[in-house]
């Protein structure tokens, strides 16, 4: 038999049609546009007119021009190579950070397996940053690292599905406009969106009244269980105050939803009539019975002062989901 009559298994026709939703996505087509406006196609003799294009598409902050802090990879180079601790150039403090780093790797080196749910050593560290930042204890047992904060999405999202005997889907309730992430994901696990619409107009202001309308109109259709919160936002920039939270963690109450809390740009805030709170801080402040309302909290190192998007860390702080040790 020829090649062209070889029934291949994978086909555009046999391709997941999960996989096909997500690739129609509106982010996936800007991506393949700047690739267009900005390589050269080496079949054509023609050169393209000199751009300055700048994809923002995706935050990718040291593509923007933001420089990689000198410390952090001074770290990294030590812990990847620890040769060079002997090396005067290398200052003390990051000649500390390295080997406490090494010390918490089984084996001593970057190259051996780590727990599941990340190096000990370092959700320590994680949950001394969120005990300080929100002034409420943080259980480093409730911190599981992630290639970035994407995989820490995913895995959320996935203990959420409603399994393969459910009669409705899993319904995500989503803000619009959002980050492509959350649509994409849904798409993949063939999950049901619940779009609810922040108010443009009014400082993207997310109204629980939306919140009520959307998800009222979605329950014919799937099982509502979570709500995704972006805060700061992403696309639209805007910062939630902490009456607007408060009034979100009593509609998740309300309904039974699992809080899902993006909150990687909480380092991302210029204006001085804004501050950053975080859900995991309100719910502590809240108490009963609100405090019981499910929540994960999703940070990364891809934005902030760090900006390190292609060295892929994050984590999932998931303090009020379960006994998970």
């Amino acid at each position: 038999m020829g090649s062209e009559g070889y029934p291949k298994a994978l086909t555009m026709e046999t391709l997941n049609r999960n996989v096909i939703d997500v690739m129609a996505g509106t982010s996936i087509q800007t991506i393949r546009r700047y690739e267009e406006l900005t390589e050269e196609d080496p079949k054509s003799s023609v050169s393209k007119p000199a751009l300055t294009l700048l994809n923002c598409s995706i935050g990718d902050c040291h593509e923007g021009g933001q420089k990689p802090i000198t410390f952090i990879r001074q770290v990294l180079a030590l812990c990847s190579y620890p040769g060079l601790q002997g090396d005067a150039c290398f200052p003390e403090d990051v000649k500390f950070r390295a080997e406490k780093i090494l010390r918490a790797c089984k084996g001593g080196s970057l190259g051996c397996y780590s727990d599941p749910w990340g190096l000990k050593e370092v959700r320590q560290d994680v949950a001394r940053y969120i005990s300080e930042r929100d002034g409420y204890p943080s259980d480093f047992k409730d911190i599981f690292l992630s290639s970035g904060a994407t995989e820490s999405v995913l895995n959320v999202s996935n203990l959420l599905l409603t399994g393969k005997n459910a009669t409705k889907r899993t319904g995500f309730m989503i803000p619009i406009p959002q980050y492509f992430l959350y649509s994409a994901s849904i798409a993949m696990f063939g999950a049901y969106t619940i779009p609810y619409y922040l108010e443009e107009g009014n400082k993207w202001f997310l109204d629980t009244k939306e919140l009520e309308r959307a998800i009222a109109e979605a329950k014919p259709d799937c099982t509502p269980r979570a709500l995704v919160v972006i805060n700061p936002g992403n696309p639209a920039g805007y910062v939630l105050s902490k009456e607007n939270i408060v009034e979100i963690i009593k509609f998740a109450y309300r309904h039974r939803l699992f809080l899902m809390a993006d909150e990687v740009y909480q380092q991302n805030i210029w204006a001085d009539s804004v501050e950053f709170i975080s859900f995991k801080k309100t719910l502590m402040e809240m108490g009963p019975p609100y405090n019981q309302v499910q929540l994960a909290s999703f940070m990364s190192a891809s934005k902030g002062f760090m900006g390190e998007c292609g060295i892929r860390a994050g984590y999932v702080e998931a303090s009020t989901v379960a006994d998970w040790e």
